[in-house]
């Protein structure tokens, strides 16, 4: 993972798969959230990731303590540079 920050939406991932996401990027150095997706009928719907490395003061916003955030369409970050 070279880049500083990362923005990934559409992933179509459950809740067990994101948590594994953030875990990973976590163990790669950055700070990482993301929101699972929902289910349909058709199947997954929406799901975001954030990450960004951890030499920026970056904070999530609506993120729980497991680096979920609730709103499977919206991850908010406050990021100081």
């Amino acid at each position: 993972a070279k880049d500083d920050v990362k923005i990934m939406a559409e992933t179509h991932i459950d809740r067990e798969a994101s948590l594994k996401l953030v875990d990973k990027f976590r163990k790669e150095g950055h700070n990482a959230v993301a929101s699972p997706a929902i289910g349909s009928d058709k199947g997954k719907s929406a799901g975001m990731l954030m990450v960004v490395n951890k030499k920026f003061d970056a904070e999530f916003l609506q993120t729980g303590a497991d680096g979920l955030a609730t709103n499977p369409r919206i991850i908010a970050a406050a990021i100081k540079c």
